[in-house]
């Protein structure tokens, strides 16, 4: 991401110092600084451009069904904010997957009314931090749960996952991205489910001795998040 990040931040320079150096010759500079913008506009810009009229479309959708009025969001302060916030994260992205969780975030906060406004935003924060493989496996849990719930070991997990996705992963990462989600409380996993280095710990999610413990589980919170950032308009 940061390397991602540098790149677009070194484009940007380059197109201002382009931009400007055209300004400075004289009679016409302006004017081909102005064609310059106009054939090849700064990565920032475009992006932002691009993000921006899928939420129109989107909200247009939105109003043509008359669950919304645009007018009314003019002044809807949480929903300004949303747009900054997933706007902001949009222009660092070149991920599309990203982008499009992102238009979902800005179309969802107006139609999750039930959903607290501190939680939105803080779905709009993993968005920005959790990467495309993040979401595709916490995707996969939440459609195999009731698979999942007595597995032994992350090998037994890591195995399920690639025979049902035929997502190739090395077990580093996988046990990475897992834990990424654990640390969100999107997901619980059991400590007495076996590391891939097969230490055992015998504790379940659970504080009592029920063998029948579920030992994985997609949180409410988990749920949430997927369908926050999803597309509810398909």
């Amino acid at each position: 991401m940061e390397n991602n990040r540098l790149k677009l931040k070194n484009a940007e320079i380059a197109h201002e110092v382009i931009v400007t150096t055209l300004e400075l010759i004289p009679n016409c500079g302006d004017r081909i600084a102005k064609l310059f913008n106009l054939v090849a506009p700064s990565p920032y810009k475009k992006r932002l451009e691009n993000f921006l009229a899928e939420v129109d479309r989107r909200l247009k959708l939105l109003e043509a069904t008359r669950k919304i009025q645009l007018s009314d969001l003019e002044s809807d302060e949480f929903f300004l904010s949303m747009l900054a916030k997933t706007a902001d994260i949009a222009i660092k992205n070149h991920q599309v997957e990203k982008i499009k969780h992102c238009v979902n975030i800005v179309v969802n906060s107006i139609t999750e009314i039930d959903m607290n406004e501190d939680l939105k935003l803080l779905f709009a924060d993993y968005i920005d931090v959790l990467t495309p493989s993040h979401i595709k496996l916490l995707d996969y849990f939440a459609d195999q749960e009731s698979n999942l719930i007595n597995i032994d070991s992350y090998q037994q997990l890591f195995q399920k996952f690639t025979e049902y996705t035929c997502i190739l992963m090395e077990t580093d990462y996988f046990k990475t991205f897992c834990e990424g989600l654990i640390t969100r409380n999107l997901i619980q996993i059991s400590s007495s489910v076996d590391d891939f280095s097969t230490v055992y710990k015998s504790i379940y999610l659970t504080d009592n001795d029920d063998d029948n413990a579920p030992k994985f589980r997609v949180t409410s919170i988990g749920k949430l998040f997927l369908r926050f950032i999803a597309n509810l308009q398909e």
